[in-house]
């Protein structure tokens, strides 16, 4: 009998297959951005979110750092002077300019009337904290998405978006959240610099380093770091002499943003001012062991000096006690010498004094110094901390650092060195200096976003 032979379909050309391929490829990256953006739309709008509802219940301005920025923005706003006559401030250059001007530029927009917590805190200012935290949450996804995918931008964002302090400061006329966004976009600029080496690269990076300064001037010393890492990063690519010049660039870039404040402030002061002239009265604080290094301790050690010179603070307890009096009350002891060499003589004092001479307290206090920052969350002043935000603070935090620290040890990735630069610099200020748990703060959106990139590379190369 004939047999018959069923023919099989013909396959289709290589060609064919091939586009069909990328075509199916394509698609399914469009739908991981569609999905990626949607999901940051909805962080982005719960972070903003709770941050309006804050800005809307501002905390009482009760610290010193906070009714000094909100006069010094006052000033700026109605005469265009910064701590001009009849601002009863001693020096208002103890301040940088950054927040204030934040500050003033809301109440001239937005002049509402007096706010709820008092006369000198119009509504705009918050709204202006609220806003500038929002953008923070857009930043520490942009880093976290350069560095290590969609993904690792939007554990970035969520992280920064829901981590109750960043939420709570936006009730605060402090510094941190100008500080926190400055620092994520410097970041990214480091990140977005260390990709493909170039000198023009690196002062762009510097660029927004220096204006972060202008509203944290501790994260000064961390300049030098970061531009020894500019070098180290272009290093291989470029050489040395190239390597040399990227961290020169950098350097630059960071010097142009503070420069025009920097001559404004030392023509008016009479001497080179470095941004603010807060160091010594830092220094002092910092280095003051029976005060254990804190503003509190100190009050809490001379405020019967204090009450013994003006009676009229017979009834005030320590924690309420006007901390530039304590200063200008140690200031006095040098009458020959304006506040701040004052208080950097003290400063000099102190280390003679402890550092010598009782050397292992003093260690132990700077090491617990260092410690309160990266391990107390900030909930304002005399707040205590709940078992549970501790626990969500340590977690939170270790994991951004650890998986930062694996991005540059283990997957070898630049960009973190540029913050952990920032964070070695910012722990050993902290630790010397006057500390805050708060001082944590500008560092946690870009933190954040290096940490979320860390595990997501490490991920993808077990997954390799």
């Amino acid at each position: 009998m004939p047999t018959t032979t069923q023919r099989l379909p013909d396959a289709p050309p290589a060609g064919v297959a091939g586009l069909s391929s990328l075509a199916l490829a394509s698609a399914t990256r469009a739908l991981r951005v569609i999905a990626v953006l949607v999901l940051l739309a909805a962080v982005v709008a719960g972070g903003a979110a709770l941050r309006a509802h804050r800005a809307a219940h501002p905390a009482q301005p009760n610290s010193a750092d906070e009714r000094a920025y909100l006069t010094l923005a006052r000033d700026l706003a109605t005469t265009g002077n910064y701590g001009g006559p009849g601002t009863a401030m001693n020096d208002p250059l103890h301040w940088p300019p950054g927040a204030p001007a934040l500050f003033a530029a809301a109440e001239k927009v937005d002049p509402g009337g007096p706010g709820g917590p008092g006369d000198l805190a119009p509504p705009s200012v918050y709204t202006a904290q609220a806003i500038v935290g929002t953008l923070a949450i857009l930043a520490a996804f942009a880093a976290g998405a350069l560095l290590g995918g969609g993904v690792a931008g939007l554990v970035a964002a969520a992280a920064t978006a829901f981590y109750p302090p960043l939420v709570d400061v936006a009730g605060r006329a402090l510094s941190e959240p100008l500080g926190a966004l400055g620092l994520a976009i410097a970041v990214l600029a480091c990140v977005w610099a260390a990709r493909r080496p170039a000198e023009w690269r690196f002062a762009l990076a510097g660029l927004a380093l220096g204006l972060t300064l202008l509203a944290r001037a501790d994260l000064a010393p961390a300049v030098p770091l970061v531009a020894l890492w500019a070098v180290a990063v272009a290093r291989r690519p470029r050489g040395w002499r190239r390597a040399a010049m990227c961290g020169a660039a950098l350097l630059a870039g960071t010097v142009v943003a503070v420069a025009p404040w920097v001559r404004s402030a030392s023509d008016r002061a009479g001497r080179l001012v470095p941004i603010s002239t807060s160091g010594g009265s830092a220094i002092f604080v910092g280095t003051y062991l029976p005060g254990h290094g804190t503003m509190f301790g100190l009050k809490r050690s001379l405020g019967n000096e204090l009450r013994l010179q003006d009676p009229r603070m017979g009834s005030v307890p320590n924690f309420r006690l006007p901390q530039e009096r304590i200063l200008d009350l140690v200031a006095g002891r040098h009458p020959e010498l304006d506040r701040d060499a004052a208080l950097r003589r003290e400063a000099r004092e102190n280390l003679d004094r402890y550092a010598l001479r009782r050397p292992l307290p003093f260690a132990r206090m700077l090491g617990t110094k260092a410690a309160r920052m990266w391990v107390t969350p900030n909930r304002g002043p005399h707040a205590r901390v709940g078992a549970v935000s501790l626990t969500v603070h340590l977690l939170l935090v270790g994991l951004a650092l650890v998986g930062t620290i694996l991005a540059v040890v283990r997957v070898r990735r630049p960009g973190p060195g540029a913050l952990l630069a920032v964070a070695a610099s910012s722990t050993a200020i902290n630790a010397v200096f006057l500390s805050e748990p708060r001082h944590l703060l500008p560092l946690l959106p870009a933190l954040f976003a290096t940490g979320a990139a860390g595990w997501a590379l490490l991920l993808k190369r077990s997954r390799a």
